[in-house]
């Protein structure tokens, strides 16, 4: 009940900064913790994760919308995946999954200081070089639709990628972003080194490799 308290009282917040603002960088995203059903998916090449929960408990049930979700970016390939009742907490740089079984995961970004580093859960540890945060109209919808939104959107080639383009918040060498949009839909974005963070409206961000570490990772290719 006050896991769930805390979550609807900051998305009231997020709301009407949108609505008096409009399209505002945020300059940090602020730490909640919310239970609810969560769904973790990896992409077919296991460099991506999305992390998906629909805020409800026993006495208020979830209602089949996502109401935050997660993107992670890996370096190397993982296979994550969980589906069912979990609490999710999140803050700048960090999010953990526990599940009521007591396994749970700790995802931080690689090289980033956290709020638990100096704690001992007994979970996964894991690091990725990118996690973005989504919230609002957009992602809205099913656990599945909010995944292929997730998993479908990439920043890792060279040339010809818009989605590393036009950036409103970031850009090359922001380690992280973030913006409200018209609507009610928002996003923040945390990068590792090597890797520049890119926040757009209506609600697109996340981390793209540095042009310097694709050709450095080309000239390593075997012709």
């Amino acid at each position: 009940m006050i896991r769930r308290n805390i979550v609807v009282a900051l998305g009231v917040a997020l709301l009407a900064g949108a609505g008096l603002v409009g399209r505002a960088i945020r300059s940090e995203d602020p730490p909640f913790t919310a239970i609810g059903d969560v769904q973790m998916v990896t992409s077919l090449d296991g460099l991506t994760t999305a992390v998906s929960i629909d805020v409800g408990d026993s006495k208020y049930p979830p209602d089949g919308l996502v109401d935050h979700a997660f993107r992670l970016q890996h370096k190397a390939v993982q296979a994550l995946a969980y589906n069912g009742l979990a609490t999710i907490s999140y803050a700048d740089g960090q999010l953990i999954l526990e599940t009521d079984d007591d396994a749970g995961w700790v995802i931080t970004v690689e090289g980033t200081v956290t709020p638990v580093s100096d704690r001992g859960l007994p979970y996964a540890w894991l690091t990725v070089t990118g996690l973005s945060h989504h919230w609002g109209s957009k992602i809205h919808q099913s656990h599945k639709e909010v995944a292929a939104l997730l998993l479908a959107a990439g920043c890792m080639t060279l040339d010809g990628d818009p989605w590393c383009e036009d950036c409103e918040a970031g850009g090359p060498g922001a380690e992280g972003c973030g913006v409200e949009c018209d609507g009610g839909s928002g996003c923040s974005a945390h990068c590792s080194s090597g890797y520049f963070a890119c926040c757009k409206c209506p609600g697109d961000c996340g981390c793209c490799k540095d042009k310097e570490e694709i050709i450095l990772s080309g000239l390593s290719l075997p012709h």
